[in-house]
């Protein structure tokens, strides 16, 4: 287990219970790289750490969840991981979603970080069905066309264009509140929208 094998160190990098399931969280760390020895992880949070980066990751193939909320990251950029469903990266300092191309990702939490613009990749997001990126600096929708997106959560954000949500076929939910003084034009849009069964724009 990491617990027998990853040694005391100055960078305080700490250990996982299971060589499946790592809770992170909270060390204080800014140096993952021990971690990447540990290829059969499935499980891992790395939140409310001092992670500037994912890198170190890039061999754990088989993660199903991963959590980094609370860090320093500028960016969510990882090596295609062929297993991984859920990912959180919310409360940092991501500035682009360039580099997150992950096949049977279903859920994903950008939430309170600091991207203008959304770079998706729909063929390498197919399975992608919630998507909250909420407290962002978005000014549109450009690039959120993912087919198979049911839930999208974009409030607090600056939206005042609407383009490209056509293609969200599958699209539900649309979460728009706080989003200033577009609110109303959003409302008047998604009105059209009659598939959708919640379209929340309150302020």
């Amino acid at each position: 287990s990491f617990t027998d094998q990853v040694p005391a160190c100055p960078q305080r990098q700490a250990v996982v219970s299971t060589q499946s399931t790592g809770d992170l969280r909270g060390k204080s760390l800014t140096d993952i790289s021990i971690v990447s020895a540990f290829v059969h992880v499935r499980y891992l949070d790395l939140s409310d750490n001092k992670l500037d980066s994912l890198a170190s990751l890039s061999s754990l193939t088989h993660l199903l969840t991963l959590k980094a909320d609370n860090n320093r990251l500028t960016s969510a950029a990882l090596a295609s991981m062929p297993y991984l469903q859920r990912a959180s990266f919310q409360n940092n300092k991501i500035t682009s979603t360039e580099g997150i191309s992950h096949p049977l990702l279903e859920v994903l939490n950008l939430n309170n970080n600091q991207i203008s613009q959304v770079q998706f990749d729909a063929d390498s997001l197919r399975k992608l069905s919630v998507l909250e990126i909420r407290g962002n600096q978005l000014t549109s929708t450009a690039g959120l066309g993912l087919p198979k997106l049911q839930r999208l959560y974009l409030g607090e954000n600056q939206i005042t264009e609407i383009v490209d949500l056509e293609k969200c076929t599958a699209l539900k939910i649309l979460h728009l509140r706080g989003n200033g003084d577009s609110t109303n034009q959003l409302e008047s849009w998604m009105g059209s929208q009659r598939t959708w069964s919640l379209c929340n724009t309150s302020t």
